[in-house]
């Protein structure tokens, strides 16, 4: 959730003697620098495409790749694209740490 560094702790549910207390488990997550995605805030990731002028100009589908690999095609119909426009793709960002399901956003810039 926004940190370069999480721990998750697991109280009680490491090796076991009898005579002690359950050992705690600790993992230390460590966030690594992607060649597309960069985080941005909490659970939002940035993409950068490049949009040919012509296409910019006068509107065009581009296949945009999310997280997992898969592609997402975006429309930018009837939309004049320009340096630093930023289209915002809901849902698409990464995951939240609770695993409800939820996911941030997927910020598009070109």
């Amino acid at each position: 959730d926004g940190e370069k560094e999480k721990k998750i702790k697991f109280k009680g549910k490491g090796d076991e003697k009898p005579g002690y207390l359950p050992a705690d488990i600790v993992f230390i997550i460590e966030e690594k620098k992607h060649n597309l995605f960069r985080r941005e805030g909490n659970n939002n990731l940035e993409i950068c495409i490049e949009i040919p002028l012509v296409d910019a100009l006068t509107g065009c589908s581009l296949p945009i790749p999310i997280l997992g690999g898969e592609k997402l095609t975006l429309s930018f119909e009837n939309t004049v694209v320009y340096p630093g426009y930023v289209k915002v793709i809901e849902g698409q960002g990464m995951p939240t740490l609770k695993n409800d399901g939820k996911r941030g956003d997927l910020h598009v810039n070109s």
